[in-house]
């Protein structure tokens, strides 16, 4: 018998992505790895589900208003580079 070197296995090469396609995917796995981040976060933390729940709400509430306030300057900006 003699040897004719590596015979390549049968395997499927990998077909790339378009650049939408590759972005979408990436997404969807970023939004998979931090809703799983956020769940194990939940369910190891050191507070019982009412004092955590509280911080949510607090948090939830501190994060509501400073949108708020960002958006109302963006507007107050625009407003008045559109007064020019």
């Amino acid at each position: 018998m003699s040897y004719a070197g590596p015979t390549a296995p049968n395997r499927l090469l990998p077909v790339p992505l378009p650049a939408k396609q590759d972005a979408a995917v990436f997404a969807a796995g970023l939004a998979i790895g931090i809703a799983i981040g956020a769940a194990s976060a939940l369910l190891m933390a050191p507070r019982s589900g009412a004092a955590t729940r509280r911080a949510l709400a607090r948090g939830g509430r501190r994060v509501s208003r400073r949108s708020r306030d960002v958006w109302d300057d963006l507007r107050e900006t625009l407003d008045s580079v559109a007064a020019r």
